[in-house]
């Protein structure tokens, strides 16, 4: 078997303050005609970092409250939405395209008024699948003669490419995150879905009910794999999820 690749000595000379530039997408995002966009996404899928990024390009800041922040004629708000927020309704003014506005928030945050501003045709929503990171876009960075290594790393998860800048994560602290962000809410048919990921066992029909990023379509689309950075953890995570069910 191949060894996994050590993401710590592939590090790309394009690393900038601790994360991998998304210039692209901020471009598109920039683009949009949508008075909002939606960052919709599972934990560590890179939604604060995009914000962070966009912040340095814009020369302003990202609020960090749970409370929506006012619309802002001259400038572009972004709002990262704490996990477990209660928000009150999203200001009128955003659905009125008085402003604009980039929110990242996970998919079980509720933000009241944004379904209407989606019937309305107001908002742009990219989910967990558009933030992960293209066997193109690592190429960029890591070269074309590493993407394949870096994807059976990572599968293109943001979360796990930063593990090049903190290689000091443990096994158990990885685990207890997947464990509590991840397999904890899951119903049991999708944590059976997971077991079968893991085990080699599922194909790609079945591995949709284990969402993304625990596991990615590999090369032709054909086969569902776990990355090999969470893989262990993983298994730790749902072992202790599956014993108290």
């Amino acid at each position: 078997m191949q060894e996994a690749v050590s993401l710590v000595s592939m590090r790309p000379s394009s690393w900038g303050r601790g994360t991998l530039p998304r210039d692209w997408l901020i471009d598109m995002v920039l683009a949009r005609q949508e008075p909002i966009v939606v960052l919709d996404a599972a934990p560590g899928m890179g939604k604060s970092t995009l914000l962070a990024q966009l912040a340095r390009r814009l020369g302003t800041r990202v609020h960090l409250t749970e409370e929506a922040p006012a619309a802002d004629e001259a400038a572009l708000v972004l709002w990262d939405l704490p996990p477990n927020a209660h928000p009150r309704d999203l200001p009128e003014a955003f659905l009125a395209g008085v402003g604009r506005i980039i929110i990242g928030k996970r998919p079980q945050t509720i933000l009241p008024g944004l379904l209407r501003a989606t019937a309305y045709g107001k908002v742009f929503t990219l989910g967990t699948k558009d933030l992960v990171f293209s066997r193109q876009e690592l190429a960029r960075h890591f070269g074309g003669d590493r993407v394949e290594a870096v994807l059976d790393q990572t599968g293109g998860w943001p979360l796990l490419l930063g593990q090049a800048e903190a290689p000091g994560i443990s096994v158990e602290d990885t685990a207890e995150f997947l464990r509590h962000e991840f397999l904890e809410p899951m119903l049991s048919s999708e944590l059976f879905a997971v077991r079968d990921l893991l085990n080699g066992r599922s194909t790609v029909a079945e591995a949709a009910a284990a969402p993304l990023p625990l596991g990615w379509l590999k090369g032709d689309n054909k086969s569902a794999v776990v990355p090999d950075g969470i893989r262990g953890p993983l298994q730790v995570a749902l072992d202790a999820v599956m014993a108290v069910r």
